[in-house]
């Protein structure tokens, strides 16, 4: 019996990729895929012997690590939304192409180049990911180490952001591109501090001994000296490019159709450029961990 009363012809057997959410489904599975990826990657590496290693350098070697870190991090947050957005377009073809019936070698085509896209993001968000979970470890060991040169030399980088932006010609969409960055820079520097906080309170086995007054003073220093010299820069750029202060308000409107309009979940890394699989990855690495510090197994409760 024909349920749908709108003309339809039963004839041919529906095809997965007539669904409507056939697309959705085949991205956000794949979104898991390269999440499930990115943690077993971060789940083999021993976070205490990178820890070491890090510590047992110099400040300058530490200096030099930090800011190459934060390039290639964004250099992989630029990659992956372009190989995302590569990923999606062959999802699109495959599901389209299984939607029109058409001939198995076009199916098989863009079965291969989906593979393609898929072992080209693997690739990309693991090294996102390593590159992340190797900037939170050079971070623990500024905030723990005891003279506070490191701690100074991650806040003092952070100046050097004012030179390489404050006298370059800016029109709003170079503005509202750097606007962007900043975002995502200061999302992946809480996830970071996130990180280090889980390692500290997982090292001393409780809240009250992990978060300390000395390391909860140096975060609020380095994610307020991120966001004071990011206000610093902006007031600069918009005065020297002779830009009203309302351009921000209509950035802010900007990001909220964005927003609507890219509704999909596997589309709102377009929103401001961020890909939350790294940042997600690194969390995952350190919450199982934290999880058992604070629940402890209640095996004395049968002594």
């Amino acid at each position: 019996g024909g349920c749908g009363g709108n003309g339809a012809t039963p004839s041919k057997r529906r095809s997965w990729g007539f669904h409507p959410y056939a697309r959705e489904h085949l991205s956000d599975s794949l979104w898991m895929l390269m999440l499930v990826a990115a943690v077993s990657v971060t789940h083999s590496v021993d976070v205490s012997m990178v820890y070491h290693y890090i510590r047992g350098q110099e400040v300058l070697k530490l200096y030099m690590a930090f800011n190459v870190l934060e390039c290639f991090d964004k250099l992989c947050c630029a990659f992956n939304c372009h190989v995302l957005d590569a990923l999606q377009n062959s999802v699109y073809i495959v599901v389209n192409t299984a939607a029109t019936s058409g001939s198995t070698s076009e199916l098989l085509q863009a079965c291969g180049q989906l593979m393609v896209d898929v072992a080209l993001t693997l690739l990309a968000t693991v090294a996102h990911t390593l590159i992340l979970l190797t900037h939170a470890v050079t971070m623990s060991v500024a905030i723990n180490s005891h003279t506070n040169a490191t701690l100074l030399m991650l806040i003092s980088n952070n100046f050097s952001e004012i030179k390489g932006n404050v006298f370059k010609r800016m029109d709003p969409d170079k503005l509202f591109a750097v606007a962007r960055m900043d975002i995502v820079e200061r999302v992946h520097l809480s996830v970071c501090l996130m990180f280090v906080a889980a390692q500290r309170v997982t090292a001393a086995g409780s809240i009250a001994a992990g978060l300390t007054r000395k390391m909860l003073k140096d975060s609020i220093m380095v994610l307020g000296s991120e966001m004071g010299v990011d206000v610093f820069k902006h007031a600069f750029m918009s005065k020297f490019n002779a830009l009203r202060p309302k351009v921000y308000r209509g950035f802010f409107r900007q990001l909220c159709r964005e927003h609507v309009k890219l509704a999909q979940s596997y589309k709102l890394h377009r929103v401001v450029g961020f890909v939350p699989l790294a940042p997600a990855a690194v969390l995952i690495k350190v919450l199982p961990e934290l999880y058992r510090t604070l629940m402890p197994a209640p095996e004395s409760a049968g002594g």
